[in-house]
C-alpha cells in the first residue's frame, strides 16, 4: 500500500516540476512572433529577450502580451546605433533616442538605440537593471505602435492612424503604466501629461516631422488643414527666433573665453579652462550639434506640414482620411486612451514631479556664477565690455 502511495506522490511531484519548467505557451509564442535580429552580439539580444519576458510579468502589459499573441501580430526587434545628439555633461540621463517604430515596414519593426546601451553600461548598470529600461520602453512601441497599427493596417485605417495623435499618446500611456509596474520612475513627459496634457500635446508636435503632423481625432474628421496652418504659423516663428538663442550661445563662448584670456592668472576674475570645461563642452554642443539639427529639424517640419496641408486639402485624399477616420475603431482608441489616463491619474494623482538631483560636475563653474562674474567684471572693468553682450 505505501509504494503505490509513494510512487503516486512522485510522480504528482515530477509533474509539478515538470509544469514549473515548461514555457508558458503565451510568452513562447509571444517570442516567437518577436523575431529578434541576430545581427547583435549574444548578451546583447538576451536583454531584448529578457524584456520581452519582463513584459509579460507586468500587469499593464500583460493582457496586451496576450492580445498580441491571440491576434495573431508579429514583428521584428533589434539593436541599431540611431542618430543621437553629442551628451551634455552634468544631466542626469541619457539624452538622444532610446527608439523607434518604423509603421510602414511589414511585419513593423523596433529598433533599440545601441547608444542607449553604451550609455547605460557606462553607469555600470547590469544587464538585467537594463532590460528593466528597455521592458518599459519596449511596452510603448511593441505594446503600443506595433500592435495597434498592425490591426490598424488589417483594417484599412493606416493611413489614418499614423496622423492620429491617439497612436502616440496611447503608445505614452502604456509605456508609463508599464514603467510604473517595473518599479522605474516617471520621465519628464509624463509629469508633464499629468500636469498639462496639453502642453505636452503641444511640445510633441516639436519633436519632428511625424509628431508634427499628428492630429487630434476631431481634426482628421475635419478641420486638419487649419490645424496644420496654425503649426505653421509656430513653426516660422521657432525658426525666427533660432538665431537669436544661437546668438545668445555665442555671447556665453566668448565671456567664458574672457575669463580664460582676460584676466591674468592670480586675479580673482581669473578663470582656468578646467573649472569652465563643463560650461564649454555644453555650449559647444549647442553650437556645433544641438543648433544645426534643430534648424534641420525646423525645416523638415515645414515641409511635412505643408506636404500633408496639401494632402488633406486635395478631396479625395481628404475624404479618404476623413472617412477612415469616421471608423469606430478610432472611438474604440479614444476610450482605451481615456482609460488609461484614468488609471494614470489614479497612480500618481496628488503627487509631484521629484524634485531634479544636482548632477552638476564638482568644483565646475556653473551659469549661475559665471553670471556672478560678469555682473562683478562689468562694475570694477566696464572697459572690458564696450557695449555689453
Amino acid at each position: 500500500m505505501i509504494a503505490p502511495m509513494l510512487t503516486f506522490l512522485l510522480a504528482g511531484l515530477l509533474s509539478t516540476v515538470q509544469a514549473a519548467q515548461a514555457p508558458d505557451p503565451v510568452l513562447a509564442s509571444f517570442n516567437s512572433r518577436v523575431q529578434i535580429s541576430s545581427a547583435a552580439p549574444a548578451a546583447d539580444r538576451l536583454i531584448l529577450q529578457n524584456a520581452l519576458a519582463k513584459l509579460y510579468a507586468a500587469p499593464t502589459s500583460k493582457p496586451l502580451v496576450e492580445r498580441f499573441v491571440s491576434r495573431n501580430i508579429t514583428g521584428t526587434l533589434g539593436w541599431e546605433r540611431l542618430t543621437s545628439g553629442k551628451q551634455f555633461q552634468g544631466g542626469s540621463g541619457f539624452v538622444g533616442r532610446f527608439g523607434a517604430t518604423d509603421p510602414h515596414a511589414d511585419p513593423m519593426g523596433v529598433s533599440v538605440n545601441t547608444a542607449y546601451l553604451d550609455w547605460a553600461r557606462a553607469q555600470g548598470w547590469s544587464d538585467d537593471r537594463i532590460a528593466v529600461r528597455v521592458a518599459g520602453h519596449l511596452a510603448h512601441e511593441l505594446l503600443g505602435h506595433v500592435l495597434e497599427g498592425t490591426l490598424a493596417r488589417r483594417a484599412g485605417l493606416l493611413e489614418a492612424f499614423n496622423l492620429y495623435d491617439g497612436n502616440e499618446l496611447n503608445a505614452l500611456l502604456v509605456g508609463w503604466l508599464t514603467s510604473d509596474d517595473l518599479g522605474l520612475p516617471g520621465d519628464d513627459l509624463m509629469w508633464e501629461f499629468l500636469a498639462s496634457p496639453e502642453s505636452l500635446r503641444r511640445g510633441l508636435q516639436e519633436r519632428g516631422a511625424d509628431y508634427a503632423i499628428a492630429l487630434p481625432l476631431s481634426s482628421l474628421r475635419g478641420g486638419g488643414p487649419r490645424e496644420y496652418q496654425a503649426r505653421l504659423l509656430s513653426n516660422a516663428q521657432s525658426l525666427q527666433e533660432l538665431p537669436d538663442s544661437r546668438h545668445a550661445n555665442d555671447v556665453t563662448l566668448s565671456i567664458i573665453d574672457h575669463f580664460i584670456t582676460g584676466h591674468p592668472t592670480g586675479d580673482p576674475l581669473h578663470l582656468t579652462a578646467e573649472r569652465a570645461a563643463t560650461l564649454l563642452h555644453n555650449s559647444q554642443v549647442y553650437r556645433d550639434d544641438y543648433f544645426p539639427a534643430q534648424e534641420k529639424k525646423l525645416v523638415k517640419i515645414e515641409e511635412a506640414l505643408r506636404r500633408f496641408k496639401a494632402r488633406l486639402e486635395d478631396p479625395v485624399e481628404g475624404a479618404k482620411i476623413s472617412t477612415q477616420a469616421g471608423n469606430p475603431a478610432f472611438d474604440g482608441w479614444e476610450g482605451a486612451i481615456a482609460r488609461d489616463v484614468a488609471e494614470l491619474r489614479r497612480r500618481f494623482g496628488g503627487r509631484t514631479a521629484p524634485a531634479q538631483a544636482d548632477h552638476w560636475p564638482a568644483g565646475q563653474l556653473s551659469g549661475a556664477q559665471l553670471t556672478e562674474l560678469y555682473d562683478r567684471d562689468h562694475v570694477l572693468h566696464p572697459e572690458h565690455w564696450g557695449k555689453a553682450p
